[in-house]
This record gives C-alpha cells, sequence and structure tokens, in this order.
C-alpha cells in the first residue's frame, strides 16, 4: 500500500446506512471526542442552567451543533430520511445521537431474539468460513 493509498483511506468516509452501525461508531466517537462533543451527545453531561451559567450554557449548545453538523454528515441518505422524519424541527440538535443509537442498536426484544436466533445457527465448517458469519 503506497502513501497515497494510506492517506485515502485515512480520509474517507464510513456513511451510516442501514448495516454499518458498528462500523460507523467507532470513527464517529472518535470524532466527536476530537471535538470534545462525545460527553454531550452521549448525554452524559447535561447543559448547564443558562440563567445560571451563560457562558457554559452557550459553550455546550455550540458544540452540541457541532456535533450534529459532524454526524449529519455521515449519514446515508436512506437514514438521513429517518432522522429527518422522526426528530423536532424546535430541538433538532437535542437527542439526535440517541435517536440513532435506538434504532441501530437493537434495544427492543425482537432485534435481540433475532440477533440471538442468528448467532445460535452459526455452523462451524472451517476457520475462514467460520469468522465473517460471526
Amino acid at each position: 500500500m503506497s502513501t497515497n493509498e494510506v492517506v485515502v483511506a485515512r480520509n474517507s468516509k464510513v456513511m451510516l446506512n442501514n448495516k454499518n452501525y458498528t462500523l460507523w461508531l467507532i470513527p464517529m466517537e472518535a470524532k466527536l471526542y476530537k471535538i470534545k462533543a462525545l460527553t454531550i451527545v452521549t448525554g452524559a453531561i447535561a447543559c448547564p442552567d443558562p440563567e445560571k451559567d451563560k457562558e457554559n450554557s452557550c459553550l455546550y449548545v455550540k458544540i452540541n451543533k457541532e456535533a450534529y453538523a459532524e454526524i449529519v454528515q455521515h449519514l446515508s441518505p436512506e437514514v438521513l430520511a429517518y432522522v429527518s422524519s422522526l426528530l423536532p424541527t424546535a430541538d433538532k440538535f437535542d437527542g439526535f445521537w440517541q435517536l440513532l443509537k435506538a434504532k441501530f442498536t437493537g434495544n427492543d426484544l425482537t432485534s435481540k431474539t433475532t440477533a440471538l436466533k442468528k448467532f445460535l445457527t452459526v455452523e462451524y465448517e472451517s476457520f475462514a468460513t467460520f469468522l465473517p458469519q460471526i
């Protein structure tokens, strides 16, 4: 692999679609961490009260909007259409990460049952055929 190929590989975007959430998640978390937004979008840090701490509240909103822009740039058209149909226009920056997580992590019983069934039907013939099935 040449140096140019490495640079192209590092600059390419992983666009979230209906099948690659786990592949998309790690680079996106890294990007959000780099802009100091990961704890905000995950809900680990709540927005400060604007009346008591206006400066930090404004900073929180600014970083949250930057995170929103970063995430939107990495969504496929079908995921963008899904998100657009569910997010309220007034508070579109809040809850965006949780909406994606709820859609793709399979928090409901049906998703968990389907995943378990798929995992239990994996057959071992050789390592080369077994690994891609997992």
